[in-house]
């Protein structure tokens, strides 16, 4: 028997060489600057106010990684455009601080590169959608779990690491369950 898999929700994986010492002094430095942020997905923690591209140079070898990635990913889903970098924030998120599932309205593409963080810090999460979790919960229970029945797919978070997905895919992030700061930069890509 033959099983095509039907629209796969792509996930694009990257470890750039940056710097994190010089991006951690930046982050320190925002952070000191505004330190009381913004509230958007993130349930306690810190976000930054968003941050465009070319403000800092401490940024410019990550926005050069995430230029490189985005493009890679437009070719891959058949698009010939230039990549636009919309916008970065900082993420830091303490013990028990999470984001709740949210998508990015505007953007082609999101993701997140992870500065500092352990493997307790808490895994980035894909959830199906909800009305094909609700035909599928019934295997869930009886444990037979597959990757075609799989109701979450997680990604532990890795320092140095880039996760690139469309922009329209759900995703939240698990609580921090170590005594040590989640920090990460998330951005949005289009093309022009």
């Amino acid at each position: 028997m033959k099983c095509d898999l039907l629209f796969p929700q792509p996930l694009w994986m990257e470890e750039p060489r940056i710097n994190n010492d010089l991006l951690l002094r930046l982050v320190d430095k925002i952070h000191k600057m505004d330190p009381k942020g913004r509230s958007r997905s993130n349930r306690g923690g810190w976000q930054s106010h968003d941050i465009q591209a070319g403000e800092h140079a401490e940024m410019a070898a990550l926005e050069s990684a995430v230029k490189n990635v985005a493009a890679q990913c437009l070719r891959e889903l058949g698009c010939n455009k230039n990549v636009d970098l919309h916008n970065f924030w900082i993420n830091i998120n303490g013990n028990h601080n999470y984001n709740d599932v949210h998508v990015h309205p505007g953007a082609l593409l999101s993701g997140v590169y992870y500065v500092k963080c352990s493997p307790r810090s808490g895994e980035i999460v894909f959830p199906r959608n909800f009305s094909d979790g609700f035909i599928l919960a019934k295997m869930e229970e009886e444990g037979n779990m597959t990757l075609l029945n799989q109701m979450f797919a997680k990604y532990t978070p890795r320092v140095g690491t880039m996760y690139m997905f469309m922009a329209h895919a759900p995703h939240y992030v698990e609580p921090n369950l170590d005594n040590d700061p989640r920090i990460s930069i998330a951005f949005n890509v289009g093309y022009k």
